[in-house]
């Protein structure tokens, strides 16, 4: 397909190239063609002068205006179409003797043959045709795969060939290629109209007959033909014979061609008024209307007022030259509509910073001359360099014309940019209802309505990759049948050939490097390729698309995370108050037991058996470790509740340690440990008594729990540069598996060495951490090869 179109365009350029060759070599010849120097009216079968067109050096010759003319090379004048022939075969400059009745007195003098057309005629005539032959090439070079395109190509190309040659006159050097040039003129004329015709039933749209084969061309094209070779044989009878017969003859026929011209513009100018009715879209309406009104206002002066006088054999009402201004609208007006609407979707981008330029310095011209008249008003009224009405004239004049710029500037994107000004719009609407959109499914829907609703489709589907196996799963569809779907969903890139899924264009977006979705788009109800600025439009609307999809997926997660935190801090709460409640409860009969338990070890009512002291002796352990875990319990709800509260005072760290240590030392005595303390005794920190005890102490009860044997327990602190206290619990045993390091601070959590059984609740390191942090510190933790450190920060006594 690429190869063929590339084929088309080096065809076409090919041909181009040659016709305007051959069309520039016929303009250099129009300034040869001539008309009698005087213009005639028939009045009782004699010929009338009515205006004399000689130059200067002609002023002497004895014609005026109600003179008579008789004759003409020594022919009789009894026909006007022997000055018509005169004039066609005999190139401007040339001599002829006429014979003029004057003042009842006939007399022969020579004159010679005037040009016919004016240089500026000449310039306006080819300007014009290299318009339409510039805008026709373009057109083909950027749109060789439109039928549409390529038709108004060759179109505009005869057009401009036939402006060009502009002859159909006698070959007055009597060389070969003038012959070629006129028979090429009269065939390319002819069929010109059947070409116009051609484009007009193709564009925007086909029309329905020329589906039909090659029958509807043959009957466009057929008359074309058949008149071209009337037209060559009646020309070069004419040329042969050189007798005023046969050139009536060719006359006659050459009316027949202008009804047939007329007969097929018409037919044209219908056929652009009915696919104008029938546009499928606002914007197709008006490429339609500019190309339609460019055609009717461009041609219609020519072709009612102009030829059909020629062929009902009536002088037309005005001069040819009339004509040429108004041919000028047809490319200037078929520019504009590839500008503005993009006609043959062919995007012509004009830099905005030109024209806006050029308005910023209109406005600037505009504000300096009212400013200056005013000046100059005011100077008149007033001399005083200083007035204060120049003033403030001056001031309002820059206020009212700083907002106009912008306005200008709105107005140029509407008036040139139509398209993309449209399609700003359309996007600003799009952003606006996806923003509004208060859930995915909504979303989804309003996408493929609006892009159905904008680009008038027929179909459209969105695929989405699944969220677990990330396979492309039909999301929603527009259109689509049943049996359209099933291959759809074999083929989820939408490859198969659109007979079988109805899929024209897929449009994939890619977000984060992976595939966001897939839009698979059906054909226009017009029926005509998408552009590019389409397909980009449709990618950037599904793209915006599914940016606010992830937004709502993202959005509808928070609100449900959030519900769920919300529900878990009510469990949690319910749960601490739970606790506090349970623990409060039990704390009163573990008191009482405790405090019995101690009055019977002590002889109270009366001396216990060594049996039976040994029982209460572990009852007694049992409610002390009972009571441990309830205080901690209620520490815990108190902590997380923010009712606890911490006092700190400068505390000797040594000593506090000693003190821990003291408490734990049965369960040193116990393994055999080593407690080895490497901290200063000038060294103090700032914290809550109690609050530091309890931390020391969970710390160091942790370590024994945790040490082998006959190890040792190092206690370390130091002061740091940042002014805290760094201090450290180091120990040899159990190291905690790297999978439980960023857990080990949770609630419940416990390390358990497969030797021994750990009794606690797992809320020692828990607690450990929120008193830390309510006195402003961090702890971490660290454990390979058999060594584990605990490590916190607190402040230090400045």
């Amino acid at each position: 397909m690429l190869a063929k179109t590339k084929y088309n365009k080096i065809f076409f350029l090919i041909f181009a190239v040659l016709f305007i060759a051959i069309g520039i070599y016929g303009a250099r010849r129009q300034n040869l063609l001539s008309q009698l120097p005087v213009s005639v009216n028939k009045k009782n079968n004699y010929f009338i002068i009515k205006k004399v067109h000689i130059d200067y050096s002609q002023k002497s010759a004895p014609i005026s205006t109600g003179d008579t003319l008789l004759a003409i090379e020594n022919s009789i004048v009894k026909n006007p179409l022997l000055i018509k022939k005169i004039a066609d075969t005999k190139k401007a400059g040339t001599k002829i003797n006429i014979t003029i009745l004057k003042n009842n007195k006939p007399f022969t003098t020579s004159v010679a043959l005037t040009p016919k057309y004016k240089s500026y005629f000449i310039i306006l005539n080819i300007t014009i045709a290299l318009l339409f032959s510039i805008i026709g090439t373009f057109v083909y070079y950027v749109k060789p795969e439109v039928t549409a395109a390529r038709i108004f190509g060759w179109t505009t190309l005869l057009a401009s060939t036939t402006l060009l040659i502009f002859w159909r006159n006698y070959p007055y050097f009597n060389q070969p290629f003038e012959y070629f040039l006129s028979a090429f003129y009269l065939l390319i004329y002819s069929l010109l109209p059947a070409f116009l015709l051609y484009f007009t039933a193709s564009y925007p749209y086909k029309a329905k007959f020329l589906n039909k084969g090659y029958s509807p061309l043959s009957t466009i094209f057929s008359p074309g033909v058949v008149i071209a070779i009337l037209l060559e044989i009646k020309y070069f009878t004419f040329i042969k014979s050189n007798s005023l017969n046969d050139f009536a003859d060719y006359i006659s026929t050459y009316n027949v061609f202008r009804a047939y011209l007329i007969v097929y513009i018409f037919l044209s100018m219908l056929s652009l008024a009915m696919a104008n009715k029938n546009a499928a879209t606002h914007n197709d309406k008006k490429k339609v209307q500019w190309i339609l009104w460019a055609l009717v206002l461009g041609i219609s002066p020519f072709l009612f007022l102009w030829t059909l006088f020629l062929s009902l054999g009536v002088n037309p009402i005005y001069s040819e030259f009339v004509n040429y201004p108004f041919m000028l609208i047809i490319p200037v007006g078929i520019a504009i509509s590839i500008v503005k609407f993009k006609t043959f979707d062919i995007e012509v981008v004009i830099n905005k910073s030109i024209v806006y330029s050029l308005l910023t310095g209109l406005i600037i011209f505009t504000y300096l001359a009212i400013t200056f008249l005013i000046s100059l008003v005011a100077q008149i009224k007033r001399p005083d360099p200083y007035n204060l009405l120049t003033i403030i004239f001056t001031l309002t004049i820059a206020f009212f014309l700083i907002p106009l710029k912008e306005k200008m500037q709105a107005f140029v994107d509407k008036l040139f940019y139509r398209t993309k000004y449209d399609y700003r719009i359309m996007r600003d609407d799009f952003s606006k209802l996806i923003t509004e959109a208060c859930n995915v499914d909504t979303l989804t829907n309003l996408t493929l309505i609006k892009i159905k609703s904008y680009f008038q489709i027929d179909k459209i589907m969105l695929m989405l990759p699944d969220a677990f196996t990330n396979k492309l799963c039909i999301s929603k569809q527009i259109g689509f049948t049943p049996r359209e779907k099933k291959f759809v969903t074999i083929d989820t890139t939408g490859k198969a050939s659109p007979g079988k899924t109805g899929v024209h264009l897929t449009i994939p977006v890619i977000l984060d490097h992976s595939l966001a979705g897939l839009l698979l788009i059906g054909k226009k109800l017009s029926e005509r390729p998408f552009s590019e600025l389409e397909v980009n439009q449709m990618y950037h609307l599904l793209r915006d698309s599914l940016i606010a999809h992830d937004r709502l997926r993202l959005r509808q997660a928070m609100l449900i995370e959030q519900a769920e935190n919300k529900r878990l801090q009510e469990i949690n709460a319910l749960k601490s108050e739970f606790i506090s409640h349970v623990s409060h409860e039990l704390i009163t009969p573990v008191a009482a037991i405790n405090w019995s338990t101690s009055l019977m070890l002590r002889g109270v009512p009366e001396k216990l058996s060594p049996k039976i002291r040994e029982y209460v002796i572990n009852v007694k352990e049992s409610v002390t470790h009972l009571k441990s875990m309830i205080e901690t319990l209620l520490d815990i709800t108190k902590i997380e509740a923010g009712k606890i509260g911490i006092s700190p005072v400068p505390l000797n760290l040594l000593n506090e340690v000693n003190h821990v240590l003291l408490i734990l030392s049965p369960g040193l005595e116990t393994k055999k440990l080593k407690p080895k303390i490497n901290i200063e005794n000038s060294l103090t920190l700032l914290a809550d008594k109690t609050s530091l005890i309890r931390i020391m102490t969970n710390l160091i009860d942790n370590a024994i729990k945790f040490s082998d044997n006959e190890t040792s327990i190092i206690i370390s602190a130091e002061k740091t540069k940042k002014g805290k206290i760094s201090i450290s619990v180091t120990n040899h045993g159990t190291t905690i598996p790297e999978d439980r390091i960023d857990s080990i601070f949770d609630k419940f959590s416990q390390v358990r060495n497969n030797d021994q059984k750990n009794k606690g609740l797992g809320l020692g390191l828990y607690m450990t951490k929120k008193l830390i942090e309510l006195h402003g510190g961090t702890i971490t933790v660290t454990s390979k090869h058999n060594i584990t450190t605990f490590k916190f920060l607190l402040k230090a006594n400045n």
